[in-house]
């Protein structure tokens, strides 16, 4: 059992769901894996202490309506504008079994899991837009709302997953120092092939959302970033996004691959990590 089977298995354990063979197996991992193990111990802590410390509470009527109409009124915006689908513009085209969700679960995510200050910005930025998708997909992750195609404490199982998904670019992932686990998701925006890399570092995130850079510098470019950005990249080989006060948006080109990384991390940390990948 790999830590994805283990993720998979978490909930239903918690539950009293699991068959005998699935708890010997889960178990077995437990013991094996000290991410999964912390992770699911503080899960079953988490239910625990919400069982006995919190009361039911029933949603307000009036809350429950702001929510619903809210909901309508963005479904009317879309019309309006002739929009794609949500799920489209947010994260491309994701094989069905990758996807754990539909379109209103994405709109209720973004109506009560705004993407913080600079929502208004990355709401008219152009869909297509390599800084809106990496601000708005790693949005999506830290709230569980992208499930990864695999997880684990191994750098290399990941690498193994992505080198199989015969990506036309070279995919970057490297062992970082003190990362808890890594996470790897492969897909397409438009025909362009996307790959999605997430280190886990005790309660930061860092996302990595990678392109082959022909896809977003060039004359053929089907993606699109702000001209800053790519001069800055074409001069320098890294952009600092100013739109983000804290600087949790940073790209650079490695190797032919453009890179932008999201994080929760502070500026510091986040490019002390980058600068010694």
């Amino acid at each position: 059992m790999n830590c994805s089977d283990a993720q998979e298995l978490a909930g239903p354990a918690l539950e009293g769901r699991l068959s005998n063979a699935d708890v010997s197996a889960f178990n077995g991992h437990l013991r094996s894996c000290t991410v999964c193990r912390r992770d699911f111990e503080l899960e079953s802590a988490t239910r625990s202490l919400l069982r006995s410390a919190v009361a039911p509470v029933v949603t307000p009527e009036a809350v429950r309506r702001s929510v619903v109409d809210a909901i309508r009124a963005e479904a009317r915006s879309a019309q309006r504008a002739e929009r794609r689908d949500l799920w489209s513009v947010i994260f491309g085209r994701v094989p069905a079994p990758v996807v754990g969700f539909g379109l209103a679960a994405v709109l209720i995510a973004f109506l009560l899991f705004p993407i913080g200050r600079n929502d208004d910005l990355i709401r008219d930025a152009a869909a297509n837009d390599v800084i809106t998708q990496t601000a708005t997909n790693f949005q999506l992750i830290r709230d569980g709302k992208v499930k990864p195609a695999i997880t684990s404490c191994s750098p290399e199982q990941v690498s193994a997953y992505l080198e199989s998904q015969h990506m036309p670019f070279l995919v970057i992932l490297r062992p970082i120092e003190r990362c808890d686990g890594y996470s790897a998701i492969v897909n397409e925006y438009d025909g362009v092939r996307l790959a999605h890399v997430v280190y886990k570092m005790g309660d930061d995130l860092l996302y990595v959302y990678q392109v082959r850079k022909e896809e977003a510098i060039g004359e053929k470019a089907h993606l699109t970033m702000p001209t800053a950005a790519r001069e800055a990249i074409e001069r320098t080989g890294w952009y600092t996004d100013p739109q983000h006060p804290d600087g949790n948006v940073v790209m650079w080109e490695d190797n032919g691959t453009l890179c932008a990384a999201a994080s929760t991390m502070p500026k510091e940390k986040m490019m002390a990590v980058l600068a010694s990948r």
